[in-house]
């Protein structure tokens, strides 16, 4: 999912403000996408359901894709869709990052730039956190 533009420019308190939201329709998109890979595990292990594989994987994306498109409105954009990680295009010191969330975090405390990921994230500077 990509956000709508990077003209909302989101602080970590504009971030956090959207996390009783994203939390439902996050822990929604990291249950479906569990449920997927049980699905696909049980059918890949009966040789006579092989064939039903790629229905399945059609109506897991098409249920990822309404659940997606919930999140548009918010401006963030999923990033991992298994583990739960959203991103928030945000500027911090001049520069433009993501501020970086996983589902189960109490609220929006790191960040990351923009060509790096998850692993790579930092602590949101103190400065930063209000705006």
């Amino acid at each position: 999912m990509t956000a709508k533009s990077h003209s909302h420019l989101f602080t970590a308190d504009s971030a956090n403000r959207t996390l009783p939201l994203l939390k439902l329709i996050v822990g929604d998109i990291v249950h479906l996408m569990a449920e997927r890979a049980e699905r696909i595990q049980e059918q890949a292990s009966r040789e006579a359901d092989r064939d039903l594989t790629e229905p399945l994987e059609a109506e897991y994306r098409q249920r990822l894709e309404k659940l997606e498109a919930e999140m548009e409105p918010v401006g963030c954009r999923l990033e991992d869709a298994s583990l739960g990680l959203v991103d928030f295009p945000a500027e911090i010191e001049g520069q433009r990052v993501f501020l970086c969330w996983k589902l189960g975090e109490d609220e929006v405390r790191y960040y990351h730039e923009l060509d790096l990921g998850f692993l790579e994230r930092k602590p949101i500077p103190v400065s930063e956190e209000v705006g």
